[in-house]
């Protein structure tokens, strides 16, 4: 690592992806990660053309995470490569069913968008289940709304409870309304002032909206 930092500092691109893995698989030094693909892609864009080739086969063998978001950021950023969203989508999706949480969070925003309920229910469930704070808000707001999944109002009401004590400010507002209206809970104006002068301190104007009417 001492050697090819050397060798790094005088642009030598090889040298720089070689310690981009040692960061990558803690050889030398602690792992690092988001050091490793920071230094993976100085190194491509520098002219280490073997990076690409040896992580697209490294995926195509293992399904490596870590590698396949290598390989997303690369085709998203035209980095090495012309820039392609297909391949980038593609390689995102390795990575989420390999559980990296963050993609299936994205993966889930991105079907929700598309009007693909039942399959953003069905990845927001699996990064809720890993403890990701905005995919327990929108796996409980399906739950609630029964959209792609069958309606849970009173699971939907604990989802919305675990988003707002982790501070997702839109979890607030949501359970200000369910309490304002009764839904799946039982009605409470207190409790719902409360929510949604939580959601209305972090900027949600819905939230001051109801707030100024109560």
């Amino acid at each position: 690592l001492q050697w090819w930092a050397k060798s790094a500092k005088q642009d030598n691109p090889d040298a720089i992806g070689n310690m981009a893995m040692c960061y990558q698989l803690g050889r030398g030094t602690e792992k690092d990660s988001a050091m490793a693909m920071k230094l993976y892609e100085v190194a491509i864009k520098k002219g280490s053309t073997g990076i690409i080739p040896q992580h697209e086969t490294i995926v195509r063998n293992t399904k490596s995470v870590f590698s396949s978001l290598l390989l997303r950021d690369c085709y998203m950023k035209g980095i090495g490569v012309k820039k392609d969203s297909k391949q980038a989508a593609n390689y995102q999706q390795i990575a989420a069913e390999g559980g990296h949480v963050d993609s299936q969070f994205t993966i889930g925003l991105n079907c929700l968008n598309k009007n693909e309920a039942e399959k953003a229910a069905a990845w927001f469930k699996k990064a809720a289940d890993q403890g990701h704070i905005g995919a327990t808000y929108y796996y409980g707001y399906l739950l609630l709304n029964g959209m792609g999944i069958a309606q849970n109002k009173t699971k939907a009401i604990q989802y919305l409870h675990k988003a707002a004590k982790k501070g997702f400010p839109t979890a607030d507002y949501q359970l200000g309304i369910a309490y304002k209206d009764g839904n799946g809970v039982e009605k409470d104006n207190k409790k719902a002032f409360d929510y949604f002068k939580k959601a209305a301190y972090h900027g949600n104007a819905d939230a001051k909206w109801h707030l100024g009417n109560m």
